[in-house]
């Protein structure tokens, strides 16, 4: 698994085989679990195995156990239980329990305009935040998840926290411990951009300019676009893209935009996550190419830690 190419750094995936739903995460006495349905490779869709995954800070994951007789039973996926119920804040429980039985996972659905995304799922955790993934797959598309010669496919999100804005409007951002995932400062000028030198990165900018168009071409295969009020994620290069063509969404202004990439991961943020565009995508390259062309006040960008390889050992 080390060696392929388009193995994730910080995206839940499986060792081999294919990730499938039902899939939900809870929290208990500090430590999150994660479950998931597992098909081994060259197996039928029936023939699945329930995974067990936990961790103390949703970036480093630990394989439990592989439930194949139902001895292990995951949670109820969508709502705060009532034992982890009693260890938020007071203060926060009303507002916990309000947003976990709320649509915000439909929300989350229609939010996220891009090619792969789909089967949502959250709780809320001890800190009374909602913490919510998703499958980066569309069961229904024509295109692949799986280019020939990769021996696992579907991968999940990164773990978001769901919030609402003023005006009630649904948010999903990247949970802040995933900061702690960033190695290196990389210098990106926002009007010419960076080199990387792998394909995990986490890109920032800041209070971009009302009235500008912004442009940012990733591996001269893939381009993010904001031009009359629309954010576009367009694949140029259709090995990259592996079938894929075209997203976009209506999102009017655009004030500042983060892209986290994971190998063979794109997670695209507007407006504090407002909106999102979540695609795979196999880029060539050894090294990660990212031209810009973004009139903003400030910008930054990191390369990320590679923590996944840890997952199974």
């Amino acid at each position: 698994m080390a060696d392929d190419r388009w193995r994730m750094g910080f995206h839940i995936t499986p060792r081999s085989g294919m990730i499938a739903p039902p899939l939900s995460i809870t929290q208990d006495k500090g430590q999150y679990h994660l479950f998931y349905q597992w098909i081994a490779a060259q197996s039928s869709a029936d023939d699945h195995h329930q995974l067990h995954l936990s961790s103390p800070n949703l970036i480093y994951w630990h394989f439990e156990d592989e439930n194949i007789e139902g001895k292990t039973q995951p949670p109820a996926p969508t709502s705060l239980t009532q034992s982890a119920a009693h260890l938020i804040h007071p203060d926060k429980q009303a507002a916990a329990l309000s947003f976990a039985k709320g649509p915000a996972l439909a929300e989350m659905r229609e939010a996220d305009h891009g090619f792969d995304f789909s089967e949502p799922f959250g709780s809320t955790d001890e800190k009374g935040r909602f913490i919510a993934l998703a499958l980066m797959n569309d069961l229904n598309a024509p295109y692949s998840t799986a280019p020939s010669g990769l021996d696992w496919t579907n991968c999940l999100t990164v773990p978001r926290e769901l919030t609402r804005n003023d005006k009630g409007k649904l948010l999903q951002y990247p949970v802040t411990e995933l900061e702690a995932l960033r190695m290196h400062t990389n210098r990106i000028d926002p009007l010419t951009g960076s080199l990387f030198p792998a394909h995990r990165a986490d890109i920032i900018f800041s209070n971009i300019e009302s009235t500008s168009d912004v442009e940012i071409d990733l591996d001269e295969g893939c381009k993010v676009i904001f031009t009359n009020g629309i954010l576009s994620l367009q694949f140029t290069d259709m090995r990259i893209g592996a079938g894929r063509n075209a997203c976009e969404a209506t999102i009017g202004m655009l004030h500042d935009l983060r892209l986290l990439i994971d190998c063979s991961s794109i997670e695209i943020f507007a407006n504090k996550g407002e909106a999102v565009l979540s695609s795979r995508w196999f880029p060539r390259s050894e090294s990660f190419l990212a031209r810009c062309h973004v009139n903003c006040e400030k910008s930054a960008a990191w390369t990320m830690d590679d923590v996944l390889y840890l997952t199974y050992e």
